[in-house]
């Protein structure tokens, strides 16, 4: 695949390799002079990524500050420490490079740096950001499509909670396979399911749209392929570059239009057993799912039997759970938590909390005695 351009909803997306040349030129198109550097732990300095974005900052006389540490399922106190960075020496961008969780850290402290209150509020439902930061991405972890949307999803005490705003969107993300190749395979294959979830989450739900529908099964097909790719050539560069651009589509918000959102049942499930037990995102949704594809096939077949034949050339339901639960094994993640870390005297929290602001689902909707159900399907 040949290296493009794409401004998708505000964001400048560079794909392809080598194109995070253009990193420096990008932070001072959009006038950052001094800039907070969000990753997660020493990855990107052992592969030598730290090392070509200080270089390019210097050499367009940027000076930067460094937040490190960021962790999967993203935290507030880390945010809260940025936040207290960009506040005492007048940061005016954000530079995220990393996956999924420090895209999400970047997006609260853009909006906090602005803020005299707590980030915490826009998670809870109870404001929203006024502005926020501007915000760049070089991404390394193909998965959440958090590098050119609007959502963020983060983490305090035993909640786990997302949101958005349209001042969270990057002004530039840069997906250049090269910074994926050290990838751990446990890392690649967890993105490959976050990834198909998210088309999948679209996917679900009672509308008719046909051109919708073919454009995600015809993506999901192509999903499989990389994920089963990369297991067996995790160097090929077409594969890695591949990845970054379904991850990018999956949750760019092409895929819902039209469908007045999707489902997000799974997502909302995962996010409250990854609260408890820190399990990685992409390793709860592949428990989860199809859990979900069991229960909610009792109560509203037609689209899973459309998604079996389309997606997997099943032609019953059962074939078509077992086939999404041999892919996600295929990848070496788990389809069942079978470890102790969720327990039966679980169910009720997780179920309380995924409720707590009504309903989900938009396929099926689920209360909470329908959650402990699924619940019962994923964990052993």
């Amino acid at each position: 695949m040949k290296n493009f351009k794409i401004t998708q909803d505000g964001t400048e997306i560079y794909l392809g390799d080598g194109e995070t040349k253009r990193m420096g030129e990008l932070v001072k198109k959009y006038k950052g002079k001094k800039v907070l550097l969000v990753y997660g732990k020493e990855s990107i300095k052992k592969n030598g990524l730290y090392e070509k974005i200080v270089f390019q900052l210097k050499e367009n006389s940027i000076e930067h500050f460094d937040l490190s540490g960021v962790k999967p399922n993203p935290i507030l106190e880390k945010v809260e420490e940025g936040i207290e960075i960009c506040k005492r020496e007048r940061i005016d961008f954000i530079l995220a490079v990393g996956g999924g969780s420090v895209i999400d850290s970047a997006k609260a402290i853009a909006g906090g740096a602005l803020d005299s209150g707590s980030v915490w509020d826009y998670y809870q439902q109870l404001r929203a950001p006024k502005e926020a930061l501007p915000l760049g991405v070089v991404l390394t972890i193909p998965a959440t499509g958090s590098e050119s949307n609007p959502y963020t999803v983060l983490s305090y005490k035993d909640e786990k909670r997302g949101t958005g705003s349209p001042h969270f969107i990057p002004k530039f993300a840069i997906l250049d396979p090269e910074n994926t190749l050290t990838l751990p395979s446990n890392q690649t294959a967890f993105g490959v399911v976050d990834m198909f979830l998210h088309i999948c989450e679209q996917y679900f739900h009672n509308e008719y749209t046909p051109i919708q529908d073919g454009i995600s099964e015809g993506l999901l097909r192509g999903v499989i392929e990389i994920g089963k790719g990369l297991l067996q050539s995790p160097n090929d560069k077409n594969l890695r570059a591949a990845s970054l651009w379904a991850g990018n589509i999956a949750l760019s918000g092409f895929l819902a239009k039209g469908v007045n959102g999707g489902d997000w049942s799974s997502h909302s499930i995962e996010h409250e057993i990854s609260a408890i037990n820190d399990i990685a995102h992409g390793a709860g949704l592949a428990v989860i799912f199809p859990a979900w594809l069991e229960y909610v096939s009792k109560k509203n077949p037609k689209k899973i039997e459309q998604f079996g034949k389309y997606v997997f050339e099943m032609d019953s339901i059962e074939s078509t759970i077992k086939a999404v639960r041999d892919f996600f094994e295929s990848l070496s993640v788990s389809t069942f938590i079978t470890d102790n870390s969720i327990k039966i005297s679980d169910f009720d929290k997780i179920a309380t909390q995924a409720t707590k602001f009504g309903d989900i689902g938009g396929y099926v909707k689920l209360k909470k005695d329908d959650i402990k159900e699924i619940l019962k399907i994923a964990i052993k």
